[in-house]
């Protein structure tokens, strides 16, 4: 047969009876862990989809959208019964549709749950308590609901200190034209989808998203990878479309400083550099580029600089490191 007829959308059969009820425990190597217990008990944690529709906002639904959205509530009392004796091997008496006008558990209790939930199927347990709520056994996906209404809420909190932190330039600044353009900014953020996956130029698409964005909008938040990236791609493409620039200057992504770190720790020097490294010395050995700029991340600081090669006058500048903020 062949490897590719084998591949399915479908789960490996899972056999309860070899695992749920036996005092079998969970393997804590991730790795020797089955893959068909991995997807059944995945499958436990899938939220109803009627109380997902109703709770939780679509990830491409705008900042704006988002913000008119009720908030969830989250509980400050502290929960009495433990996390592991919230599971019960009785069958759910509570749907859950009701669970997003409830408060929230903590996440630190939340946080538990998540780390006991695995054992626990193994140990045939089938519902959990909700210790604000005695007598309410729900079903297990209640604990990727609070989790992702958690989320939610944080996210709902962060996009709303951005925006509110957009308003505060608008209102210090003395520049009509600065206000404007902060205006405009604030129109754009708030038709950004809440929660989408990045494309734009830097952006990693796994793992970047418009979330990314809440950070950027703040007075003492540090800039991430991401930033920095999509920062000097953007800066990179503005160059690249200048002609009178762009055959003198040459402005590269994290990309350039990866493969000096990687040059750094390489044992074999036979191997050969990629391709945007040999396109740049082919330019530089024809003498055809003035400079190199490029970011760079300096560790014990904590700080990010710009570095400058200037081929022409064979000279290295850096920008100047100001501590802005207080430590």
């Amino acid at each position: 047969m062949n490897i590719i007829d084998e591949i399915t959308d479908k789960p490996p059969p899972f056999d309860k009876s070899k695992w749920i009820g036996k005092g079998r425990k969970y393997p804590s190597k991730p790795l020797e862990v089955p893959l068909a217990l991995i997807y059944y008990c995945d499958s436990l944690l899938e939220i109803a989809p009627e109380v997902q529709q109703q709770y939780i906002p679509n990830s491409r639904c705008t900042v704006k959208t988002l913000l008119a959205r009720q908030v969830f509530n989250v509980s400050h009392s502290l929960a009495t019964i433990k996390p592991r004796q919230c599971f019960s091997k009785n069958p759910p008496n509570d749907n859950g549709i009701q669970l997003g006008e409830r408060q929230l558990p903590s996440k630190e209790w939340l946080t538990r749950m998540n780390e006991h939930f695995r054992q626990a199927v193994l140990d045939g347990m089938t519902s959990i308590l909700d210790p604000q709520y005695p007598g309410s056994w729900l079903p297990m996906w209640c604990i990727a609901f609070w989790k992702e209404a958690t989320e939610v809420l944080e996210l709902q909190q962060a996009w709303k200190k951005s925006l509110q932190w957009v308003d505060e330039q608008i209102r210090i600044s003395k520049s009509s034209e600065t206000r404007r353009l902060m205006a405009t900014g604030r129109a754009y953020v708030e038709s950004l989808r809440w929660k989408e996956d990045t494309r734009i130029p830097g952006a990693d698409g796994r793992n970047t998203t418009t979330v990314a964005f809440t950070t950027f909008l703040s007075h003492n938040a540090m800039m991430r990878t991401d930033h920095v990236n999509m920062m000097f791609a953007h800066l990179s493409e503005r160059s690249e479309g200048d002609e009178p620039t762009d055959s003198m200057v040459v402005i590269e992504t994290l990309r350039f400083m990866h493969e000096i770190e990687r040059a750094k720790t390489q044992k074999d020097w036979n191997t050969p550099s990629k391709r945007f490294l040999q396109r740049l010395e082919e330019r530089i050995l024809a003498g055809d580029l003035e400079a190199l700029v490029f970011p760079v991340h300096m560790p014990v600081e904590k700080h990010w600089i710009t570095m400058r090669i200037d081929f022409r006058n064979q000279e290295i500048a850096f920008g100047e490191y100001i501590q802005w903020y207080k430590s």
